[in-house]
């Protein structure tokens, strides 16, 4: 009877574990991405392809933006020694990663000031990525932010639709 209390006593930290959250605030702290993010996942969830979503960053020229790339596929590592290339933008990263709505984010650590996460090594996370033997051509359906640091505003678009090709501005 006490080992099935012990394992009862420690379930919900195991369960609080898996990276599973209910709302985005504690993820991420800006309104309007949290809206740009939950558009996106409406849309991953209407086409229910594939429940992962790769969250890269880059800080622009002179770091007056910052671009947040996500797409609807996981991390891709490519086994074939011809391809270990492509595999070195992954090396150098550390990934947080989160669970919302079924769906599996993996976030590099190049917006850890936006996606307030825990972030771990390559090696990790290389067990969870998609393993391939060399590129495949894909067209993952993707969305692309970018945040003007001076004045805060936020341009995006995504390829969900021919009518959202175009960069969108929001408030």
């Amino acid at each position: 009877m006490k080992k099935y209390l012990y394992y009862f006593l420690f379930l919900p930290f195991f369960i609080g574990c898996n990276g599973s959250i209910e709302n985005l605030d504690s993820v991420v702290q800006d309104k309007r991405i949290q809206q740009l993010l939950d558009e996106y996942i409406v849309n991953v969830l209407r086409m229910d392809e594939n429940k992962n979503v790769f969250v890269a960053g880059n800080i622009g020229k002179k770091s007056k933006t910052v671009e947040i790339a996500l797409y609807n596929q996981q991390p891709i590592l490519y086994i074939n020694q011809d391809a270990d290339y492509l595999n070195l933008y992954l090396k150098s990263k550390e990934f947080g990663f989160f669970r919302y709505k079924g769906i599996n984010f993996y976030v590099t650590n190049d917006l850890q000031n936006i996606f307030k996460l825990e972030y771990k090594s390559f090696d990790h996370f290389q067990n969870k990525f998609e393993k391939k033997n060399e590129p495949e051509p894909n067209d993952p359906y993707s969305m692309f932010i970018n945040i003007n640091i001076r004045d805060s505003s936020i341009t995006y678009y995504s390829n969900s639709s021919k009518e959202s090709l175009k960069w969108k501005k929001i408030k």
